[in-house]
């Protein structure tokens, strides 16, 4: 673990809103989905956690086999895709705004390892190795540690209970409060993704940690 760079970690882990890796997937796309690899830029959720939106730098980017959607711009001229959540999943999402991940159902928990495009188990050299969100869902012990070893200078400092969540609750950065407005293309835009298909995750590079060594 003392190659992973505290700084470095932060960067990559404030680049994105987490809702871009525990949320998005829960509507069948994640952020490699979506055209160019510049194109996606975040995605945030309606305050009732029912919608997420992306904000995208160009809609002419976006490919074919996106789940439905609707196309909106704010007032600044800023493209959005919005996306509804599916009903079932409205307790996970509530779980996520509350920070309580690791109470997110395993069903939901697998999607996001499976589509989130976070770095799972995967194996360079010999070592196994995980994003730190994705450890985070599990309350990992590796990571618990790793917190402890960075977050106070002396170990009899170190308290991070077992009860305690890995990552922090989400603020208010996560919510999209400005107003949208229907794009003027919305029709033939659906007309164009009626053979919308789910797009499954890639592995990507990210903040993982080593798990196991052999």
């Amino acid at each position: 673990m003392a190659d992973l760079n505290f700084k470095q970690l932060m960067d990559e882990l404030s680049l994105y809103s987490l809702c871009t890796y525990f949320v998005l997937p829960l509507v069948g796309v994640n952020k490699n989905g979506f055209g160019a690899e510049v194109n996606f830029l975040n995605s945030f959720l309606s305050r009732d956690g029912s919608l997420i939106y992306v904000e995208v730098y160009m809609r002419e980017f976006l490919g074919m086999g996106l789940p439905e959607h609707r196309v909106c711009k704010d007032d600044n001229g800023k493209d959005y895709l919005e996306f509804k959540i599916p009903q079932k999943f409205k307790g996970d999402v509530a779980l996520f705004m509350a920070g309580k991940y690791s109470e997110m159902s395993e069903t939901v928990k697998r999607i996001i390892r499976e589509n989130s495009t976070l770095q799972y188990k995967n194996l360079k050299d010999t070592t196994y190795r995980t994003d730190v969100r994705l450890l985070a869902l599990e309350k990992s012990q590796v990571l618990r540690d790793y917190w402890n070893s960075q977050l106070w200078d002396l170990p009899s400092q170190s308290h991070i209970d077992e009860d305690m969540e890995l990552l922090s609750k989400p603020n208010d950065s996560i919510f999209l409060d400005k107003e949208l407005f229907l794009s003027k293309d919305l029709i033939s835009l659906l007309l164009n993704n009626l053979n919308a298909r789910t797009c499954r995750g890639v592995f990507g590079k990210g903040c993982v940690l080593p798990e196991r060594k052999y």
